[in-house]
């Protein structure tokens, strides 16, 4: 599964993007995801972050709910590619459920080079919706089928 964080601030305390925290509504998105994914077994996931707030915070509340904890990854950092995420996605192609927690466009790309190849229309995943992806093997363009995108309904 690739999630965006949820709704987030426009500015952080601090002034630095990395720093920008997650809106009520962002909370709620979480926490609904989590409970989504709790009904749907994913209680043995791996939960891979980036470590900004918003990210960060999104796997956080998420985890709470399914009774795991989540690992940041500096691969899914504000600034990283596709194919850095991809390349944290393959270290742990051995899980049976991952969920990928970070940032568009990164996560959008993502999702669409896996499940639709290179050069093809972005999916455009909004704050706090999750692409629930089936992928078999070897990270690689085009090759994973997308069963979905969910998020809570404004």
């Amino acid at each position: 599964m690739i999630a965006r964080h949820g709704k987030a601030e426009q500015d952080s305390p601090t002034g630095k993007d990395a720093d920008r925290r997650l809106t009520l509504r962002g909370e709620n998105q979480a926490r609904w995801l989590g409970e989504t994914l709790l009904t749907s077994g994913y209680q043995d996931a791996v939960v891979l972050t980036s470590q900004a707030e918003r990210a960060r915070r999104t796997a956080e509340i998420v985890c709470e709910v399914l009774g795991i904890e989540p690992i940041v990854a500096p691969g899914l950092m504000l600034g990283r590619t596709a194919s850095d995420a991809l390349e944290v996605i393959d270290q742990h192609r051995d899980r049976s459920r991952l969920i990928v927690v970070g940032h568009n466009p990164t996560m959008s790309e993502l999702a669409t080079i896996l499940t639709r190849g290179l050069g093809r229309s972005c999916l455009g995943l909004k704050t706090g919706s999750a692409a629930m992806i089936e992928l078999k093997g070897e990270p690689m363009p085009g090759i994973a089928s997308l069963d979905g995108v969910i998020r809570l309904d404004d």
